[in-house]
């Protein structure tokens, strides 16, 4: 640790009531834990379902494979710490696999970043397929890795570069799991988080937004329905929906230095952020079921109103 003992905050993680959080806790997890079956269903449909070769759903299932990952990790990052009686389990974590909750903590900020390019990459995949409608399925294999790859390795670096460290490490002292927190890092953190919010946030704005302009070109085209269903109802909605978060996250953060938010948000804040999290990380299932309809007439025998326009990339196109 640092030579500067001031320089870190402990927060013993045992002997805890049960207030709020719990109940706050116990309520995500009734909705979480089925969006999460979900998600794995539609992580492993994708993949084996022969009318979801598009590129497109590439992306969705690294998508959805980010944000189960995620959502997993958020228990022994955050979660689990809430209840006393999982104490002994994450302290057993610790012994046999020390530096695990460490990291599970650190993943939380390398998942913000991850989660928030992987939606702009859905929307821009969009794009993609309007410019270069003649891309050969090589052309988008490549992209796909390679943007796939670059994000994965990126969403490393604003803790590698900019801050250095972690900003809270967990460790047993004195036979107590407590978590350390390094102030400096912390600070820095959340400076470079907050700057790289208002990037993200109108990366996904500009995306989604263009994106919509791309569709008002191609009107009379003939994957205008195509265009219609997967971009401006899936990407755009999903898009905006990022955008939106992201977007609170930063105002939640400029009122921590300004205080500007009524006092009843300031003192629900961190519950509000927290079903905003699960919002960001849960959501693509539900937005596919709304306005894929692909998956409508897949999952739920839905036809009215669908018909069969042609095949795009190796995908059966719906209108």
């Amino acid at each position: 640790m640092s030579e500067n003992p001031s320089n870190f905050l402990y927060f013993p993680m045992e002997n805890i009531q049960f207030d709020s959080p719990v109940v706050i806790t116990v309520i995500q997890c009734a909705y979480g834990i089925p969006s999460i079956i979900i998600m794995i269903f539609l992580l492993i449909w994708f993949g084996i379902r022969k009318n979801y070769t598009n590129p497109f759903y590439r992306n969705v299932q690294f998508d959805l494979a980010v944000n189960i990952v995620c959502y997993l990790n958020t228990w022994t990052a955050m979660r689990l710490e809430r209840f006393e009686s999982a104490m002994p389990f994450l302290k057993q974590i610790e012994i046999f696999v020390p530096g695990m909750l460490t990291i599970s903590k650190y993943l939380t900020n390398y998942f913000f970043h991850l989660q928030s390019l992987s939606a702009a990459f859905m929307t821009a995949n969009r794009i993609l397929t309007v410019k270069f409608p003649n891309w050969t399925v090589s052309n988008w294999r490549f992209a796909f890795i390679a943007s796939s790859v670059s994000v994965c390795i990126y969403s490393v670096l604003p803790n590698l570069v900019l801050y250095h460290g972690f900003t809270a490490k967990v460790h047993i002292m004195n036979g107590t799991l407590t978590r350390i927190r390094n102030v400096e890092a912390y600070n820095k953190g959340m400076l470079v988080t907050t700057i790289l919010s208002v990037v993200y946030f109108f990366i996904l704005l500009f995306l989604g937004l263009y994106s919509r302009y791309t569709v008002s070109r191609i009107h009379n085209n003939a994957h205008s329905g195509y265009i219609t269903r997967k971009l401006t109802k899936v990407a755009l909605v999903y898009s905006f929906l990022y955008s939106g978060i992201i977007f609170w996250t930063i105002t939640s953060t400029a009122d921590n230095k300004y205080d500007f938010l009524p006092i009843f948000i300031r003192s629900h804040n961190s519950y509000i952020l927290g079903f905003g999290s699960d919002l960001l990380t849960l959501s693509l299932p539900y937005v596919l079921f709304l306005f894929d309809a692909n998956v409508q007439r897949d999952l739920f025998k839905k036809q009215s109103g669908v018909t069969k326009v042609g095949t795009v990339n190796g995908t059966t196109v719906t209108n």
